[in-house]
């Protein structure tokens, strides 16, 4: 029984040191990587602290019982799903619906996506890792969405794109080529909407902090209202997610989505789930429901929600 407890302790040390450290992300980007399995590791404490509250007696019972309840709480707190902020039922707006989809680019399912395209009907479609292939298939739906920009991301992996029931107004269109970065503005009735579809690297030691550089010029700039929505390889609370959030002058959309399951894409990681498709919202937008949906042939679920963009009062 001394060694079981002894074991348990040990897991119980390794893992709240995980956690410690996944919380100066900002230090290192080893650190960033680190945090965005927060959630598995705050479950796997439940278990272990579990464990040791029933393993131990006298006042360290107590001691590991305290702890479960606080983490308990914390975990709830972190995964609990999105909650619409209140606005003045007064307030005007104009509703928008749109579609966040790593389209995967070995994927050959894509009829499947376009009959959900069909029956979701967005006015504003934002996607990864489209090839030529998809492309052809996607413009098939001009009559739908006449409005469409592609830009290039790696060869292979495929371009980045932006699909509009409304016009684009060119003035500030921009594709930053092998960055992951499509930036358009479009006309919405009598208000103009910065929408930008963004794809970025694997975290550390892959090339996602370098990428996040050369794009933040770019995103500084962008106008509000902004909806800028993709594929981040990122947890929502990662430093790098929040950085971008902070380049834009708006937010993560809170709640945990699940959208991307890894089957053996990480050496010596089982399968999980993972939260890295993410939409951020600048002034003027209001999210007013948010869901991870199907994932139609891709490693990613489509993320689908429902706006309200403000108008002036």
């Amino acid at each position: 029984m001394t060694l079981i407890r002894y074991l348990f302790l040990f897991m119980f040390v390794s893992v709240v040191s995980l956690l410690f450290v996944g919380y100066y992300n900002d230090l290192h980007p080893l650190l960033d990587s680190i945090s965005h399995f927060r959630v598995h590791l705050l479950f796997m404490m439940i278990g272990i602290t579990l464990f040791l509250t029933l393993l131990n007696r006298g006042i360290m019972r107590y001691v590991y019982l305290f702890i479960l309840l606080v983490t308990s709480f914390y975990t709830y707190r972190v995964t609990r799903p999105y909650s619409m902020q209140n606005i003045s039922k007064t307030q005007k707006y104009i509703a928008i619906k749109h579609i966040q989809f790593n389209m995967n680019y070995r994927n050959k399912n894509v009829d499947t996506f376009k009959a959900f395209l069909k029956r979701q009907n967005p006015d504003i479609v934002t996607l990864q890792e489209v090839t030529k292939s998809h492309q052809a298939q996607l413009e098939t739906l001009k009559e739908v969405y006449p409005y469409q920009r592609y830009c290039a991301f790696y060869p292979v992996v495929g371009a980045v794109a932006i699909l509009s029931r409304y016009p684009f107004t060119d003035s500030t269109s921009i594709c930053v080529q092998r960055e992951g970065l499509l930036i358009a503005e479009v006309q919405i009735e009598t208000r103009k909407l910065t929408v930008a579809s963004l794809h970025l690297h694997w975290p550390y030691p892959h090339e996602q902090y370098q990428q996040v550089k050369k794009l933040k010029s770019y995103l500084e700039k962008l106008a509000p209202p902004v909806l800028l929505s993709g594929d981040f390889n990122a947890a929502p609370w990662s430093h790098i997610v929040q950085s971008i959030a902070r380049d834009i002058d708006g937010k993560v959309v809170e709640g945990l989505r699940w959208s991307i399951e890894l089957k053996q894409q990480l050496p010596y990681i089982p399968n999980m789930k993972l939260p890295i498709d993410h939409l951020m919202i600048s002034k003027d937008l209001i999210v007013e429901k948010i869901e991870a949906t199907e994932h139609f042939g891709s490693d990613h679920y489509a993320i689908v929600a429902s706006l309200r963009l403000l108008l002036p009062k």
